[in-house]
């Protein structure tokens, strides 16, 4: 009698469900690492737009002492370049520069973060007393990809120590 050597069906059969399965577990995970990794990418956008947003107004002292950035200044969402102050050729006075300053971070969180035709009120906040130089800076994004595309943010809250003014 003749024996056959090789696999049946059945075999090659669980073979290929055993890898599938492991196929399948792999592009989950990669699919979460590409997720978390584009959350990470974001929140590190939203920490330079900011942290460069806070050296701007360290810049203009006069600025932040006269209250200039206690407030948002809501018009300069949909401002473009023609309304606002050229403060990089030209000579600002430090209220000119406090909204040259917010327009600059408004457009870098509008080409930057995500969240198509969001108003202002859902994108950013900036609030405090400037004259003891205490702001809070907060940035929002949706994490595309998230369940129920939820919202991210990313809050500083600024402390500077200005020259003349007692803690």
């Amino acid at each position: 009698m003749m024996r056959y050597r090789g696999f049946t069906l059945i075999e090659v059969l669980v073979t290929l469900f055993i890898l599938a399965l492991g196929l399948i577990g792999f592009l989950q995970m990669d699919i979460y690492v590409s997720q978390k990794a584009r959350g990470t990418f974001f929140s590190s956008t939203a920490g330079l737009i900011t942290t460069e947003f806070s050296e701007r107004i360290y810049a203009n002292r006069i600025g932040l002492i006269e209250g200039y950035y206690d407030n948002l200044n809501t018009v300069l969402w949909d401002a473009d370049s023609s309304e606002v102050p050229e403060c990089i050729d030209q000579t600002c006075n430090p209220q000119q520069l406090a909204e040259y300053d917010q327009w600059m971070w408004l457009q870098a969180i509008k080409s930057q973060l995500p969240w198509g035709d969001a108003e202002l009120s859902q994108r950013a906040s900036l609030s405090g007393d400037g004259s003891k130089g205490e702001l809070t800076l907060v940035v929002k994004w949706l994490e595309v990809g998230a369940p129920e595309n939820e919202v991210a943010s990313f809050s500083m809250n600024l402390n500077l120590l200005l020259p003349g003014i007692a803690l």
